[in-house]
């Protein structure tokens, strides 16, 4: 199992924005993916921070993908290739399970990663691009992300990235209104 990742970890958003493909590029990208002939399961998540695919296959599958990931975003290889990390073998299964749990999100423990995930899954699944392997390694990385969202502290309050933002507003027109009570008052 291979994984490649373009995030806000090592892309900016000029960079990231030119991969956000949206559902039906996400089929055609893993359809073209396997009838390379060098890959035999895929999976496109696209979220607003992070574009990745997980796929199996030999080496040579790793060539295609950053090919096709220039294709589809327009962008030559040599102008990507140092925004990209690669995982491989128990380094992209760890990885999957890190996102599907929040840990890599900006927001460390955001819940909307896992129904992204869950969605990219789905997708691949009803395109006939995931097979055994994709199979059990997502089905268990959304039981394990389920099970550390309710077992630990990680997520029991709203953690998205709005969620945040908009309580940050709430404090800063509070903190507000106190200073212009406390001026007038």
């Amino acid at each position: 199992m291979y994984c490649i990742s373009i995030s806000y970890k090592n892309a900016d958003i000029d960079i990231r924005k030119n991969f956000a493909f949206p559902e039906d590029i996400q089929k055609a990208f893993s359809e073209k993916l396997i009838h390379c002939g060098n890959a035999y399961e895929s999976v496109v998540l696209c979220t607003c921070n992070r574009t990745e695919v997980y796929f199996c296959g030999n080496k040579n599958s790793v060539y295609d993908v950053r090919k096709l990931l220039s294709e589809y975003s327009g962008i030559p290889e040599p102008e990507f290739i140092r925004c990209i990390r690669f995982f491989s073998g128990k380094n992209a299964l760890n990885h999957l399970f890190r996102v599907a749990c929040g840990i890599e999100s900006m927001v460390i423990g955001e819940d909307e990663i896992l129904g992204q995930l869950k969605r990219a899954y789905k997708l691949a699944y009803e395109n006939h691009t995931v097979s055994h392997t994709l199979n059990i390694v997502f089905q268990s990385a959304v039981t394990c992300a389920k099970k550390i969202k309710t077992d630990t502290e990680l997520s029991k309050t709203s953690v998205s990235t709005a969620t945040l933002a908009s309580n940050e507003a709430s404090k800063f027109c509070e903190n507000v209104k106190v200073l212009i009570i406390g001026a007038t008052g």
